[in-house]
């Protein structure tokens, strides 16, 4: 996968977007918590939400 789009990706998971919340591959899903979820307050992952529903992009 594209390292870009996998960024992307896991922003969304940040945000909490449904979509991207499933756990299929639970251990790719720990590790991604373990390093990313201290950028769950960054203000990027606070405002994903909001520009996508608004198309902004």
């Amino acid at each position: 996968m594209d390292e870009r789009v996998e960024l992307v990706c896991i922003a969304a998971r940040l945000a909490e977007f449904e979509e991207y919340t499933n756990e299929y591959d639970k251990s790719y899903v720990q590790d991604i918590h373990q390093y990313f979820d201290k950028f769950k307050n960054h203000p990027l992952i606070k405002v994903y939400p909001q520009r996508i529903s608004n198309h902004a992009y």
